[in-house]
């Protein structure tokens, strides 16, 4: 083996963004809060998070509480906003409809007035209302969901997943904006028959949306260009828009993992947290808005050291791919752990202990410090990838196989000097 030592060297290349995939959502051309989101003339919180629910009848928009979720007849009187069982958020809604042969509502707020007639028929756009619900009867899980004149849907329920939930989405078409104005609401249908078990179910993530083509699954664009100044948190919006959306951002203590992300199609409200992915990070939802940028006064903040994943989020709450950012302008290896999370390409790696790749990891950086007298090597199979400059003032080796790349698209100045160890034919 020949031990070669080199100065440290520049080399040009562009560099690269890793973006991951994911979701938002405002109605009827209009706008709102996010856990209010609009429908026609009235709101409903589809994720639960801060609604309530009115127990002593239906609800008209002169009733005092109008803005609960209520029901239009008995046998609901058990139904109720839940933390118990949820998807998405702290809340998910309760609901238990008796064994009475008689059909069941459950409405949104606002409902102006509440509509207990037969289905209408409706003319005009069309319109979209998903929702997830968890429950043990299999053959009642669809119920319906009313919009309008309790126009009559077709819809389609996926199979349950690891955790119990079934996505439902039902498709509504001829429905009028004066058929809405004149009586909206969004709710839950149950037809138990007398001879069966009551239904128990957890229903979370409801939102409804204007659609002509159908279920909308394709997330929006990416937001471009982070920037995080203490706890002023920016970004631009994508090229694209938001697709009647806005923007969802979460923050973590620690540079999270690619799948560290919120449910699909989930509505949270800020303060939730999310858990999801590798190493079940603890993200903080702390911005839902339709702004490209906004103060972090959430409690949990650290100037210059915490990390925003930033979503577009649509109308029917598809998350796009995430963009990270970070003030975090460094982070140190003591020999045991980093000071400030993972390197990434935007925060700088000061090796400050002993680091082998084998035992401690890859990652990338923005630049990398080794400091004196300590030692960083590189093992065969590994390759560290840094974005900027280089600074050897201790013992920074790259074994045989192994590889140290710069993807600096300008050049920059290296400093000290490297080991590489190449085996060679003699």
């Amino acid at each position: 083996m020949n031990i070669v030592t080199l100065s440290l060297f520049q080399r040009k290349s562009n560099t690269r963004v890793t973006l991951l995939s994911f979701l938002f959502i405002l109605l009827l051309n209009s706008q709102g809060s996010w856990g209010q989101q609009p429908i026609s003339t009235g709101q409903f919180d589809g994720g639960f998070e801060g609604a309530t629910f009115y127990t002593a009848g239906a609800l008209t928009q002169t009733t005092a509480d109008a803005t609960k979720w209520s029901y239009d007849s008995t046998g609901l009187s058990n139904s109720n906003i839940s933390n118990i069982d949820k998807r998405s958020g702290d809340k998910s809604f309760n609901l238990v409809s008796l064994n009475t042969g008689t059909s069941k509502y459950i409405m949104s707020p606002k409902c102006n007035p509440p509509l207990t007639g037969g289905d209408g028929v409706i003319v005009g756009p069309a319109y979209v209302v998903q929702y997830y619900i968890k429950t043990a009867t299999s053959t009642l899980t669809k119920g319906g969901i009313n919009i309008g004149s309790r126009a009559s849907g077709t819809g389609t329920q996926s199979t349950a997943d690891a955790n119990g939930w079934q996505k439902v989405t039902y498709r509504y078409s001829n429905v009028t904006q004066s058929a809405l104005s004149s009586g909206t609401w969004v709710g839950f249908a149950t037809n138990v028959a007398s001879t069966t078990p009551a239904l128990t179910a957890y229903i979370d993530d409801l939102v409804a949306y204007t659609s002509t083509s159908g279920d909308d699954n394709t997330a929006p664009d990416s937001p471009i260009a982070p920037v995080v100044n203490g706890l002023n948190v920016g970004w631009t919006a994508p090229v694209s828009g938001v697709d009647g959306g806005g923007y969802m951002v979460v923050r973590y203590s620690s540079n999270p993992n690619n799948d560290n992300d919120p449910n699909v199609n989930g509505i949270y409200a800020v303060g939730n947290t999310i858990t999801n992915g590798t190493g079940s990070l603890i993200g903080k939802v702390v911005y839902i808005g339709t702004s490209t940028s906004f103060t972090d006064n959430i409690t949990g903040s650290v100037i210059g050291s915490d990390y925003y994943k930033i979503y577009t989020v649509d109308k029917a709450f598809n998350y796009s791919n995430e963009i990270t950012g970070t003030a975090a302008i460094s982070t140190t290896w003591n020999g045991t752990a980093w000071s400030n999370g993972s390197p990434t390409s935007t925060v700088d790696a000061i090796i400050d202990g002993v680091y082998t790749t084998t035992a401690n990891g890859v990652f990338t950086a923005k630049t990398l410090t080794v400091n004196a007298p300590k030692s960083f090597t590189i093992n065969s199979g590994t390759t560290i990838t840094v974005s900027g400059a280089i600074t050897d003032n201790g013992n920074l080796v790259v074994q045989n196989n192994a590889n140290l790349i710069q993807t600096n698209s300008t050049p920059v100045t290296n400093t000290g000097s490297i080991v590489v160890n190449r085996n060679s034919s003699n």
